[in-house]
């Protein structure tokens, strides 16, 4: 089901299904992604997160989409790495879509934060290395 309730239909001759022991994961109260291969940690690096008005949704979500982050504005850095989760909590009024992601920031200062729309964010470096790795549909788990 699509986030909008309407239901989409693949065809099963176009899934490839793969594994990959690649995993992140995401502590809100810590401000920190974890990069796992298997069950063993091999990098970590702070984000900054959602605003406790826009809070960064917990759950299990998985890696989208990777698209070039200035193609969409400055603000979000080299990359972009879309998430499968939506924001319900966003403010009102604002219409830049609902998808959450990992991306980049042009306020490197403000890595650590709590300022986004629920967006996880951080500096190119860690953004470059998630996006050389992480195939698509890696796991993305965000705790407290």
């Amino acid at each position: 089901m699509l986030p909008d309730g309407h239901f989409a239909w693949i065809r099963a001759a176009q899934v490839r299904i793969t594994r990959t022991p690649w995993a992140v994961r995401i502590s809100r109260a810590r401000r920190r992604l974890t990069v796992l291969d298997g069950r063993r940690a091999v990098r970590s690096f702070p984000v900054g997160i959602g605003s406790p008005s826009s809070p960064t949704p917990l759950g299990h979500f998985s890696v989208t989409d990777e698209l070039p982050g200035p193609r969409y504005s400055p603000v979000y850095g080299c990359c972009i790495l879309a998430l499968s989760g939506t924001q319900p909590h966003l403010p009102a009024g604002y219409g830049g879509g609902d998808r959450l992601a990992i991306h980049g920031t042009n306020v490197p200062q403000a890595i650590g934060g709590t300022d986004s729309l629920g967006c996880i964010y951080t500096g190119d470096g860690g953004l470059r290395y998630l996006s050389r790795r992480l195939p698509l549909g890696t796991p993305v788990t965000i705790v407290r």
